[in-house]
């Protein structure tokens, strides 16, 4: 039998790289994107690989559509499929509004919004002809609440949640299974640029405590390995339509929305 391929964009990330490690252990084949983060994907694939799991680093520029058709006709010429596609990659931009510039505005929307578009176009025609595939985004709490200072963030991520849900009623007659998790407070990078008085917020408004945010002294957070738990319902094949304690399910056609605790 065939090993199952996972593509994981963002994977020299927090959210990504866990993710990768969970899909790798599981028995994927797992193809690890990287950028501006390319060796820290490196990195992470020979770690895996010395486990004994099957794990390769992959690159394009995701705000650039040539480059992100490049690397998937590379990948369908190696692997000749691609059963799961997660896109974890994003980038925050943190500041008015008023302030933002046009180049600002844009990078944001390139690689969270037309950087999806770009890979799920090149590989969904795949997974329809072989009636089968899972497709998981990665949304924010901010793309369903909006949050100040970060409106280009908070759009691009609100898009997100649209794409998916719309994509998931396109798709899902043809046996492809396309869903969105939106987390709420993850100890990655991303958020260790926050200010302490932005994370003390966030504390306050996060009801449920993690055990790791108690551990690394930030009560609010979760770690990326508990969180890409609740995302590895939806690229198996297990009933990814059950609850989970601490995890909000809103179903959308099939284009559910996992809520992760903050």
């Amino acid at each position: 039998m065939k090993k199952k391929i996972a593509l994981i964009t963002g994977a020299s990330g927090g959210i990504g790289g866990a993710c990768a490690e969970t899909l790798a252990r599981a028995g994927y084949t797992v193809l690890l994107h990287g950028c501006h983060g390319l060796e820290h994907a490196k990195a992470l694939a020979d770690r895996l690989c010395a486990e004994g799991c099957d794990a390769h680093a992959v690159c394009c520029d995701l705000a650039d559509s040539e480059s992100a058709q490049a690397m998937c006709r590379d990948i369908l010429a190696l692997y000749h499929r691609v059963d799961a596609l997660v896109l974890c990659a994003g980038v925050s931009h943190t500041g008015l509004f008023c302030d933002m510039t046009d180049e600002q505005w844009r990078t944001v929307m390139d690689v969270n919004v037309s950087g999806m578009f770009y890979l799920i176009r090149a590989l969904a025609p795949g997974m329809i002809a072989r009636n089968e595939g899972a497709i998981v985004t990665v949304s924010s709490m901010w793309g369903r609440v909006g949050a100040s200072c970060e409106v280009a963030y908070s759009a691009s991520k609100a898009a997100v949640i649209g794409l998916t849900r719309a994509l998931a009623k396109e798709l899902g007659p043809s046996g492809v299974r396309v869903n969105c998790i939106a987390p709420g407070v993850i100890d990655t990078d991303m958020l260790s640029m926050a200010p302490p008085e932005a994370r003390a917020m966030l504390e306050n408004l996060t009801p449920l405590k993690s055990d790791c945010g108690k551990r690394c002294g930030h009560a609010c957070c979760q770690s990326p390995a508990e969180e890409e738990q609740g995302m590895l319902l939806f690229p198996g094949e297990a009933d990814y339509y059950r609850n989970r304690e601490g995890y909000r399910l809103v179903p959308c056609a099939q284009g559910t929305l996992l809520i992760c605790p903050g």
